[in-house]
């Protein structure tokens, strides 16, 4: 998929939701739409993940037919930031976890001499 396709272009540089409602939604946007279609999707919605101005990352759910509309797209475009929050939280237990072993290791190499 090229970087000025409709999908990478809403998604990552206009940092919008992108919105797949039927099938030939799907093959008109994604090369893959077949690996889609085989997975049961009929549907699809992304919204990506900003941090700070930045796309870290996007979110796609996919559905049934018509699954998604564009009601829709505001309830869930809320997820992205429930999502946010979460990632921060997993960081957040990383930092500490890892600073956490750092002291352990601290600890037995002092041990050691």
């Amino acid at each position: 998929m090229q970087p000025t396709a409709p999908w990478p272009r809403t998604v990552l540089f206009d940092k919008k939701s992108f919105l797949c409602k039927t099938e030939l939604d799907l093959e008109s946007t994604f090369n893959d739409f077949q690996t889609i279609l085989d997975l049961g999707g009929r549907s699809l919605f992304t919204f990506p993940i900003i941090q700070g101005g930045k796309v870290l990352g996007a979110v796609n759910l996919t559905g049934g037919e018509g699954a998604y509309d564009e009601d829709t797209v505001g309830t869930i475009d809320g997820l992205a930031q429930m999502a946010l929050d979460a990632f921060r939280q997993y960081e957040g237990r990383q930092d500490q976890r890892s600073s956490e072993q750092l002291e352990l290791a601290t600890i037995h190499a002092k041990s050691q001499l």
